[in-house]
């Protein structure tokens, strides 16, 4: 088994078509339905490829180490049955997800002070992508649901989206105010507890969450 471009096209069209089905039961309120797509997301068969090739191929991230001083290597096809094979069993609640602490590294900043930054070890990384394709859903639908034109950290959107925006409302007379923000200490200082008690509202992902150890 190996990450064929006709692989990823079809785990990219799978991952798609329930990531759209769930954002609409949520547009319309079926929440029993969007439940049912919560355990679709964690327990397909192509999330699973598409979660682990983008640790180990595409993310920047991805010849990284966490604490384990492992490396999923893509090129292995029997890695990658033993990876899928291990994900399933999580998912499917047959067997623990021991999240491993993650490793500190500072990372120098121009004026002279660091940013700690948190490396988990590979194989919880590709487990972070399965959870966040749940997430993504809840995201856009909050953006959505909300009005907001939002373009940051957001997939398919960049800068030049924003300027294209901003440009449309000068042309219909219309007064824009553009907000650039840094939060100072964001990820350090940001409340995780609220996070958690968030992510409780997902079942599915509740249910992955609690078998966590060491985190």
């Amino acid at each position: 088994m190996k990450f064929t471009s006709q692989l990823l096209r079809k785990a990219e069209r799978h991952v798609y078509r329930l990531q759209r089905s769930g954002y609409e039961a949520l547009r319309k309120g079926n929440l029993r339905k969007w439940n049912k797509i919560q355990k679709l997301l964690l327990r397909s068969y192509y999330a699973r490829v598409l979660a682990r090739y983008k640790v180990t191929k595409v993310n920047q991230g991805r010849k990284t180490k966490g604490i384990d001083g492992k490396r999923i290597n893509p090129k292995s096809t029997r890695q990658m049955r033993l990876n899928l094979r291990k994900i399933k069993k999580i998912v499917t609640g047959k067997e623990k997800w021991v999240h491993l602490p993650i490793k500190r590294v500072e990372i120098p900043k121009p004026d002279g002070k660091k940013r700690p930054l948190g490396i988990p070890t590979q194989f919880d990384r590709v487990m972070q992508a399965m959870v966040n394709n749940i997430l993504f859903v809840v995201q856009e639908f909050q953006i959505a649901n909300n009005g907001i034109k939002s373009f940051g950290f957001r997939k398919g959107f960049k800068t030049a989206d924003a300027i294209v925006t901003l440009k449309t409302y000068v042309w219909k007379g219309k007064n824009a105010r553009v907000i650039e923000a840094d939060i100072e200490q964001c990820f350090d200082k940001i409340n995780h507890a609220k996070i958690l008690e968030i992510l409780k509202n997902y079942n599915c992902i509740e249910r992955i969450t609690e078998r966590v150890k060491g985190v």
